[in-house]
């Protein structure tokens, strides 16, 4: 598994996965539905440069994507950590990885200032 940036060779799979109904339905509002190739050009341009957004690469193929959102105000030493993957990489361990990984990332890559370390 490999967490990587976005680039325009993942526009056809973001687009065929997000209008996948069994992933669709558990995304939040704010990804667009039906998902068009403009939205897909406009997060590999533009969205996937916010934060801290990943695309997850299993054997060389897009099959999701893992992102932090940090907390603002009192808690600003706190994130939010969201995920979707494709309907055929459900149940293979991929999504805990990929949080593990990311979780790691955030701490030690990122310099996250937290009292808390994973252990993992």
């Amino acid at each position: 598994m490999v967490l990587r940036d976005f680039n325009m060779n993942d526009i056809d799979s973001l687009v065929l996965f997000l209008n996948g109904k069994n992933v669709s339905k558990f995304l939040t509002s704010r990804i667009p539905q039906p998902y068009s190739i403009d939205d897909a050009k406009w997060w590999v341009n533009t969205g996937s440069k916010n934060g801290i957004t990943k695309a997850v690469e299993i054997n060389g193929k897009l099959v999701g994507t893992i992102g932090v959102i940090t907390g603002e105000f009192e808690s600003n030493r706190s994130a939010e950590i969201g995920y979707w993957f494709e309907q055929n990489s459900w149940g293979k361990g991929i999504a805990t990885e990929a949080v593990m990984t990311m979780t790691n990332d955030i701490f030690f890559e990122y310099q996250y200032n937290s009292s808390f370390r994973p252990s993992f």
